[in-house]
């Protein structure tokens, strides 16, 4: 007896085969469309109480470093679970808490961001709650580079070339070619080496020596930029930072500096450096003291200013 085949079976038999092979097409194009998805760059945002201000991506974020309440509840209110400070100051760890806010300190220097720093960074990405704020001061140079490497970890679709453009946007200034040579150079680590990290992040490590004493002298300087930019006055929107009490902090620090036993060998260049600097901030502090002309103030601003940036690029870019 002869079999007889059913056309219809075969052909629906025909129409289910084509509909997978057509579903396992599309399935492959999705992904390798999403592989081919560019990485979104930085988006700007506006808080209260920080500025340059980045959404890096959906679970991470870089910008300056929160000093008040302001920046601390817009923090909590744009959902930030981690905030990872890579400043040398030790951070407002019972403020932050208070929000909500975890504090991570991993500080890194304008030279670099050390490998072992750059573990650490993706440790936070991987094991804290997210999402996750990343701040030096002013979020234009060492935040920003954290955050590129946080990113190359947080997502494989980023390249270097996007984690450049973090930089770029930022503001990131070429001159800190450490920086920039620390995320062209990041490979993302092992497993291994991940797993060989000792114990939990600190929440705060406390910056000393000469460290201690630069950390000193850049707050004490963003504040006198804040009196310049107000015609060498207190700023109306910042009543505590008086003109006389921010140039004597600023000799302070620059004497402690110089009264410091070097941590590291430096030329006898770094001694004469540090005495001309600190004989400069004496000379401005002097000016704003008496109330002296505008371009008093100024020109002896301009030699600080110059004087720093002399000893940075030998020292420390």
């Amino acid at each position: 007896m002869l079999l007889e085949c059913d056309p219809g079976a075969e052909h629906n038999l025909g129409m289910k085969t084509r509909s997978r092979w057509l579903l396992l097409v599309l399935l492959v194009l999705a992904t390798v469309i999403q592989a081919a998805e560019p990485v979104a760059p930085p988006q700007p945002l506006d808080l209260p109480g920080l500025h340059n201000v980045f959404q890096i991506g959906e679970q991470l974020y870089s910008g300056s470093g929160p000093e008040s309440d302001a920046a601390f509840q817009a923090l909590a209110k744009l959902g930030i679970k981690t905030v990872l400070s890579v400043d040398g100051a030790t951070p407002d760890v019972e403020r932050a808490r208070r929000h909500g806010l975890r504090y991570v300190h991993v500080p890194i220097g304008y030279d670099s961001v050390p490998r072992g720093a750059a573990l650490q960074i993706a440790q936070a990405v991987r094991e804290l709650p997210q999402p996750i704020y990343i701040h030096c001061h002013h979020g234009k140079h060492r935040g920003p580079a954290a955050a590129a490497i946080a990113r190359l970890c947080q997502d494989e679709r980023c390249q270097v070339d996007d984690a450049l453009r973090i930089m770029q946007q930022a503001g990131t200034d070429p001159r800190y070619a450490g920086l920039f040579r620390s995320v062209r150079e990041f490979r993302r680590p092992s497993e291994q080496e991940l797993q060989q990290l000792a114990g939990p992040l600190p929440a705060a490590v406390v910056a000393q020596g000469v460290k201690q004493q630069m950390v000193a002298i850049d707050h004490a300087w963003s504040e006198l930029q804040q009196i310049r930019a107000a015609g060498w006055k207190t700023p109306t929107d910042h009543p505590d930072l008086v003109p006389q009490q921010v140039s004597l902090q600023l000799v302070e620090s620059f004497r402690e500096l110089h009264r410091l036993p070097l941590d590291k060998p430096r030329d006898a260049t770094y001694r004469e450096w540090c005495a001309a600097s600190l004989q400069s901030a004496e000379q401005l502090d002097l000016a704003v003291r008496t109330s002296a002309m505008t371009n008093v103030l100024e020109e002896r601003y301009r030699v600080v200013l110059e004087q720093c940036s002399r000893c940075h690029t030998k020292y420390r870019d």
